[in-house]
């Protein structure tokens, strides 16, 4: 009998802790939208001059929260098994922040000869690994979110995954020539 009761404590703890990171995992997805909106208007803020060094802090603290957002996302996200109910609610925050964030690449990629002239010594290379961490920080909260959605969203979530890849190589691409 007393081995009983601890097994349901455990399975009950179980429980608990998976719905509480399920949960955890859509607050998370649905956190990143304002973030990707915030940094996509700090880049979009961007002078034909250059950002000023005051301009320049914002978009890197952008950067940071956002690849942040991500990476706890993907804490959040990864080994949790979610419901039909549960995927569809991660797809949907997936796909509100999905094309706001190619927006931001694409304007990341139409600002490149302005971001590079910040008066910061390296700075090719400081963009470039700004973007190879957000893109490893979104590829891994993708991997967790999909690995964890039923089989019914799985095909539109790498049709995302795929999309957003592309869009990361290429601003990656443009920063290293």
């Amino acid at each position: 009998m007393k081995f009983f009761s601890i097994l349901v404590l455990v399975a009950t703890s179980v429980a608990v802790v998976a719905a509480a990171n399920v949960n955890a995992c859509k607050k998370d997805a649905n956190d990143i939208r304002p973030l990707v909106e915030f940094l996509r208007q700090a880049i979009k803020d961007v002078p034909p001059n250059g950002p000023t060094i005051s301009q320049g802090i914002k978009i890197q603290t952008s950067v940071s929260n956002t690849k942040k957002k991500f990476d706890d996302a993907s804490n959040n996200c990864r080994g949790a098994s979610f419901s039909g109910s549960d995927s569809k609610a991660i797809l949907n925050s997936v796909e509100n922040y999905t094309e706001p964030l190619l927006q931001l690449l694409r304007l990341i990629i139409e600002k490149k000869r302005a971001i590079l002239s910040m008066p910061f010594p390296g700075i090719e290379g400081l963009v470039r690994s700004a973007l190879d961490g957000m893109h490893r920080s979104n590829g891994q909260f993708n991997d967790a979110w999909i690995g964890s959605s039923t089989n019914d969203v799985k095909p539109r979530g790498n049709s995302i995954k795929t999309e957003t890849e592309a869009a990361y190589n290429k601003a990656v691409t443009a920063y290293s020539n």
